[in-house]
């Protein structure tokens, strides 16, 4: 009975600490949807505070640290070490996130926080492998926000893509 189980166990589909990894992250899920929810209650209780756009970054930074669990999640169920996963669920969630960056952008055009606002575009549009907007979210950084402590990261990821592509 015990050469059985130990037989049966190891022709397990995915290994065991695959599986408890997997659980972690869903853990993490489940903490972030929390998170999201309880800052969207937030947001409809905050209309018209000073805060409001710190707010909307925060739900949008917590969409894309959901994004970035479920892409982990994929890559242990897949067992891959790709970094060009495919998963719908990352990219819409991105999207969203990008979705939001802009309208504070639109809504609060005086905030202090457009600097990390459009470097935060960028770094969602680089890992959406949407290099052309990313390009323009981090010029946009550089011409605007030029006492910015993102904006030297910014020339520097800049830099790197220019670098990629030989020119």
């Amino acid at each position: 009975l015990v050469a059985l189980t130990v037989t049966a166990c190891g022709h397990a589909r995915v290994p065991p600490q695959t599986g408890a990894e997997v659980e972690l992250l869903r853990l993490q899920i489940s903490k972030v949807r929390h998170a999201i929810a309880e800052t969207r209650e937030t947001i409809a209780l905050s209309q018209g505070a000073p805060y409001l756009p710190e707010l909307y970054l925060r739900l949008a930074e917590l969409m894309s640290e959901e994004a970035k669990y479920h892409y982990r999640v994929a890559r242990e169920r897949e067992q891959s070490t790709s970094e060009t996963m495919h998963v719908p669920q990352v990219v819409l969630l991105k999207e969203h996130a990008i979705g939001v960056y802009e309208m504070i952008l639109q809504r609060f055009p005086d905030a202090a926080l457009g600097d990390q606002v459009l470097f935060n575009i960028g770094h969602e549009h680089r890992e959406l492998g949407n290099f052309d907007r990313m390009r323009e979210a981090l010029e946009r950084l550089v011409r605007t926000h030029r006492e910015s402590p993102l904006r030297a990261e910014a020339l520097l990821v800049l830099g790197d893509y220019h670098f990629d592509r030989s020119e």
